[in-house]
């Protein structure tokens, strides 16, 4: 055999060689890549959880304009283990903090109720509660305690024997049912809470009564809505051209 034919079969060989290493070595990576045993291997990818957390979000305000003074309402107190009907006529909307405030004489204290509309909707709601729980007569006879309310939330709170002259933020509210007489009403009772303008000094204790007809004019005057659309006739008034 000559020369010539025994250089082409070397190099086929070391052709062949270099091929068979060049196989292997690409076969091993991709190996590497997917693990030993073939299987893809994710890779961890960081993700953000969607926050599931519903807030709702209130307006501070419904406006520029002066208090609006609503129609008045009748509830009730109690004194002595009766009934007094309570006509509150000093009843207003501020439309500036989106706040509702009322106004009436509890003992020897000058009132006022503070109530945003966070703890204005809490009040409906636990109103609805009742009124379906009083229809279908399923209300529980039981003292009313803050465990068992319908709904707790929170106001500001002014009083004072001649004007309400001391003031508590953030005063605490609880809204049950109470049984007198064999009848169910709706009662929103305002926990005592201490000033904020003088040491020392807390808001009297105060409960306010509700029968289920009292309770629908009330909730249907606070009813957001109806306060926006009182807002809105002021507006057109006032911008009118």
């Amino acid at each position: 055999m000559n020369k010539s034919v025994w250089a082409l079969m070397a190099t086929a060989a070391l052709c062949a060689a270099f091929t068979s290493c060049a196989s292997s070595k690409t076969s091993s990576d991709v190996l590497a890549a997917y693990g030993d045993t073939g299987a893809y291997e994710s890779t961890a990818i960081a993700s953000t959880p969607l926050s599931t957390a519903n807030v709702t979000r209130y307006p501070t305000t419904l406006g520029d304009f002066d208090p609006i003074q609503l129609d008045e309402f009748f509830a009730m107190t109690l004194s002595f283990g009766k009934l007094k009907v309570k006509q509150i006529t000093k009843f207003y909307l501020a439309p500036r903090s989106n706040t509702i405030e009322i106004y009436y004489r509890g003992g020897a204290n000058s009132l006022c109720f503070i109530i945003n509309q966070q703890s204005r909707e809490g009040i409906i709601k636990a109103a609805q509660t009742f009124l379906e729980k009083q229809e279908s007569q399923t209300l529980v006879d039981e003292k009313p305690t803050n465990t068992n309310s319908f709904y707790s939330g929170i106001c500001d709170v002014w009083w004072g024997v001649a004007t309400p002259a001391n003031g508590a933020k953030n005063a605490k509210f609880h809204t049950n049912c109470k049984f007198i007489d064999g009848l169910p009403y709706f009662v929103i009772r305002f926990a005592s809470a201490p000033s904020t303008t003088t040491q020392s000094t807390y808001s009297p204790y105060e409960e306010l009564y509700f029968s289920p007809a009292q309770l629908r004019v009330f909730c249907d005057q606070i009813e957001q809505e109806n306060l926006q659309s009182l807002v809105d006739e002021v507006s057109v008034k006032a911008y009118a051209y």
